[in-house]
């Protein structure tokens, strides 16, 4: 079994997610590894501080773009995120099915962050709220979990898009810090949307691991003027 990284919901989560853009970072030197028709994941535990008596949720990310693909909770609950929504599974495989698997980085919507939720401030509260909706989420056969997937999509986004950029890593840092910096998940989503351009550009605050392979194949041009965004949050130059 792969080792499962821990990312704490404290005065840790910089260090935590600093180790985990290292563990990226060396992916980028192989080809990424499919086999029986499957794809390679990192498994994240995510939890909380003891006082918030809060269970663990781990996520699983797809080691080719740092996008969460699955995630199961303490109660035994296992989620695979697929093109037509959350999906319950009987089991954790050993590898994910290529073809029900929503891969791409972008699919936010897939997890419910839209429109109506762009002005959310993501703060301290709304992180561990989130993490214990999905830590107590329990079994129901045939059931539909659209009410779980906004608080999935917030722990998604501050994840692995701190693992993308370090300026989110820092922000979030502070925010679970008790600072003021926070931000909404519409700031956070336009990072998202244009990580794999930016990727491609070589910008030195990303993460960069395998280019998809659109990129490659040039459907997905590279930026060629800097996004008016970033001039304003720290991420140009």
């Amino acid at each position: 079994m792969k080792q499962v990284f821990e990312v704490r919901l404290d005065n840790n989560f910089k260090r935590d997610i600093g180790r985990l853009q290292m563990a990226f970072n060396s992916l980028a030197d192989r080809t990424l590894a499919v086999c029986s028709g499957g794809q390679a994941y990192t498994r994240i535990k995510i939890i909380a501080p003891v006082k918030y008596g809060v269970s663990p949720v781990t996520l699983l990310v797809n080691d080719s773009n740092i996008y969460m693909q699955a995630f199961y909770n303490d109660n035994g609950a296992f989620y695979l995120n697929t093109y037509n929504g959350l999906r319950l599974q009987t089991q954790e495989r050993d590898s994910l099915p290529w073809s029900h698997v929503n891969f791409n980085d972008d699919s936010y919507d897939s997890l419910g962050m839209t429109d109506r939720a762009y002005h959310k401030v993501i703060t301290k509260d709304r992180i561990m709220a989130a993490l214990q909706k999905l830590s107590t989420q329990k079994v129901r056969a045939g059931g539909h979990y659209g009410e779980i997937r906004e608080a999935l999509g917030i722990l998604v986004l501050v994840v692995c898009e701190s693992i993308r950029f370090r300026p989110l890593r820092d922000s979030f840092s502070d925010a679970l810090s008790g600072g003021a910096h926070l931000l909404t998940v519409g700031e956070v989503m336009r990072y998202a949307k244009n990580w794999e351009k930016l990727c491609a550009k070589g910008h030195s605050h990303l993460i960069c691991v395998p280019l998809p392979k659109a990129l490659e194949s040039g459907a997905i041009k590279p930026v060629r003027t800097e996004p008016s965004y970033l001039r304003h949050t720290g991420l140009s130059g």
